[in-house]
């Protein structure tokens, strides 16, 4: 059995507090240009922006719901942040080593579309540690606090030691399982702390 580790994006991998300012802005924007939403459910995305929580899983749930084709709200979204605005550090030379250190098959598994981790992820220079993504999408719309999420991972890579590292505990507590590692705040002065 090999060792399969998991990494989170945001506030993982990178520093997302300035991305996710942007990424608010342009939601905003979109959300009142969005066709045929109800107020409940315009309402419904707000919410999830406040509370930072399953904000991707609720757009993925209103676009699947109203008939919007995700990728092209990505691209309205996520992929229109500024990423050289965002004081990120590229390339990120430090995790990479420490992602390079860890001689096992690494996945990045997010809450957010792949399409916007795979921007990051090149952007700060470690796209090539990861063999793949799981993001939204491909969990079809579940979100890391949801136990289904996890099952959905564990039927991928069945009969692995799982490692999971994150920046945030209540994604943490549904890994049953797995070995956890919380990522601090440390991460914010691009001080590895789970390699």
């Amino acid at each position: 059995m090999s060792d399969l580790w998991l990494f989170d994006n945001d506030g993982t991998l990178y520093d997302d507090g300035a991305a996710y300012s942007q990424f608010v802005d342009l939601l905003l924007a979109f959300i009142l240009s969005m066709p045929g939403i109800d107020e409940t459910s315009r309402q419904q995305l707000i919410l999830a922006l406040k509370n930072k929580k399953a904000v991707t899983a609720t757009l993925f749930a209103l676009c699947r719901d109203h008939g919007l084709d995700f990728n092209k709200t990505v691209d309205a979204t996520f992929l229109k942040i500024d990423l050289g605005q965002c004081q990120l550090v590229s390339p990120d030379l430090v995790r990479k080593r420490g992602l390079e250190n860890i001689q096992a098959e690494k996945v990045v598994f997010t809450n957010n579309a792949s399409a916007y981790a795979r921007q990051v992820l090149r952007y700060v220079g470690l796209e090539t540690c990861f063999s793949r993504i799981i993001g939204v999408q491909e969990m079809g719309g579940l979100s890391k606090s949801d136990l289904k999420a996890f099952q959905f991972v564990q039927k991928l890579f069945p009969g692995r030691e799982i490692y999971f590292c994150d920046d945030k505990r209540e994604f943490l507590d549904p890994a049953r399982g797995w070995a956890v590692l919380l990522v601090p705040d440390a991460v914010r002065e691009n001080r590895p702390t789970c390699y």
